[in-house]
């Protein structure tokens, strides 16, 4: 029995390690294969007893009850009789930690003669074969175990203090750099790739507004725990700010990682998280390393951006970052007058946009680019014209416009766009060149957009329509103007 003790005790000693949940990870190896037995070591926290490290497949012990009987007896449990699923023996040990008190009388230490016991954590084992060397060999021995195992659990304990968001239990954003950063040094060794995924709340605002922000605070609780739920011991989620949660997979190219994000917006949405109130779902962004981008921040800022394309194209979805989105989605919080508040159109311009962006990339010339684009931001805008001026030194050096009309532009206009580098949109009450059927000048609504590649304007988008039929809206001219931003490939 000696031989046992030893051997336990010193197998603990000699795998602790710097990382607090791999050390717990190790002593259930150990006391599992010394035991013969499935073993979990749990905590209790929150009036829940949470398991933080088993060797079994389950992850969940088979006779839960048996910890709050060891955590009031403060004492070793045994149960043989009228076990689940045929089991031989299920133990459950309290870790107990003896705290000794201090008091200082005239400058010097005195010992109190009373010590002050804890319950940190417990060790649970559930035992299919006969129970007999269990009880009679095995639990006597991890006596000599349980002040490591308890120096473990005060070590994890403070870990997960410093490293985890009180509100929802993930990790906090400076342990998840730290973890980003480890797997891309152990992407480079092993030329493996990892993805990150980022999760937004759906209009998480409305929530706090409308039943107030402890409603808040426990949907993303639960949204946490919904996650968590769907990710093996190599993910590891995190609370990146606010309602937005970030999960990285180690060792998972892009196709996985939007399985997996598709399975976590599922489970989140069948959750019912608010009940019968209202319906709580997420929108997701995932970035892949090397594949989409050579460094953390490029890496985390391109998951932000397929999360942004998730949230207006519809929310409720996942997307993976594409090189194309470079094109509009430069900025994380877009100009609100693009976003009606009408699902339906919003997405269709969206969609517009998508299409525009195919054509960009299409092996085409540039009057045929321009001429599909016009029947996009046409159906969209209204626009009964479109001219593009690709521009060189000394201002507009080559006109593309649609075949519908031959409305003149306004030459002045366009050069101010291109010293300001700023769109213009206004009524062009200057320009007298367009006389209409009925004697009177027909004024144009005005949209010209430079289109800018590093830094310098490479073309601009004019778009009209006459005044008496409209006035572009705040809606209209942000697509236009995103529109613009896209063209800038084609020049």
């Amino acid at each position: 029995m000696g031989t046992i003790v030893k051997s336990v005790a010193e197998k603990l000693a000699l795998r602790l390690s710097s990382d607090p949940l791999r050390n717990l990870e190790n002593a259930v190896k150990i006391l599992s294969e010394s035991a013969e037995a499935d073993c979990f070591i749990a905590v209790h926290e929150n009036d829940r007893f949470n398991v933080v490290a088993s060797i079994s497949e389950d992850e969940t012990p088979r006779f839960m009850p048996i910890f709050a009987e060891a955590l009031s007896e403060s004492s070793v449990v045994l149960i043989d009789k009228e076990l689940p699923e045929k089991l031989g023996a299920v133990a459950c040990v309290p870790i107990i930690v003896e705290n000794t008190q201090h008091i200082e009388e005239d400058g010097f230490v005195k010992r109190r003669s009373t010590t002050h016991k804890t319950v940190t954590g417990f060790v649970y084992f559930q035992r299919i074969r006969d129970k007999n060397m269990f009880v009679s060999e095995f639990l006597p021995t991890l006596k000599d175990s349980l002040n490591l195992l308890g120096n473990c659990l005060e070590f994890y304990r403070q870990f997960m203090l410093s490293n985890t968001d009180k509100l929802t239990g993930a990790y906090t954003r400076r342990y998840i750099d730290a973890v980003i950063q480890s797997c891309m040094e152990l992407s480079k060794q092993g030329a493996t790739k990892f993805s990150v995924i980022i999760a937004d709340v759906d209009f998480f605002k409305q929530v706090n507004d409308q039943y107030g922000h402890l409603a808040g605070d426990d949907a993303l609780h639960t949204i946490a725990r919904v996650i968590q739920k769907s990710l093996s011991k190599q993910d590891t989620l995190g609370r990146y700010g606010g309602e937005e949660f970030v999960v990285v997979l180690d060792n998972m190219g892009a196709e996985e990682a939007l399985k997996l994000a598709d399975r976590l917006r599922k489970e989140v949405e069948g959750a019912k998280i608010l009940g019968e109130k209202r319906e709580l779902t997420i929108s997701l962004g995932v970035s892949t390393y090397p594949d989409h981008a050579d460094s953390i921040k490029n890496l985390l800022d391109r998951a932000d951006k397929a999360l942004y394309i998730s949230k207006q194209t519809g929310r409720n979805k996942v997307t993976v970052w594409h090189d194309d989105y470079q094109n509009y989605a430069m900025n994380r919080q877009p100009k609100q007058e693009f976003f009606s508040g009408n699902n339906e159109r919003d997405s269709m311009k969206m969609r517009s946009l998508y299409k525009i962006m195919d054509i960009s990339k299409q092996n085409l010339g540039l009057q045929q680019k321009v001429d599909l684009i016009y029947n996009e931001i046409a159906d969209i805008s209204g626009a009964t014209d479109l001219k593009y001026f690709v521009t060189g030194a000394g201002g507009a050096k080559a006109l593309y416009q649609s075949g519908k009309s031959a409305i003149p532009h306004n030459k002045k206009i366009i050069q101010d766009v291109i010293n300001t580098q700023e769109s213009v949109s206004l009524i062009d009450w200057e320009n007298n060149n367009i006389e209409a059927t009925d004697g009177f000048w027909d004024w144009q609504s005005i949209v010209a957009v430079p289109s800018i590649k590093l830094g310098e304007v490479v073309g601009i988008l004019y778009v009209s329509v006459s005044a008496k039929v409209k006035e572009f809206s705040p809606g209209e001219r942000s697509y236009i103007q995103n529109a613009a931003t896209i063209m800038s490939s084609i020049c």
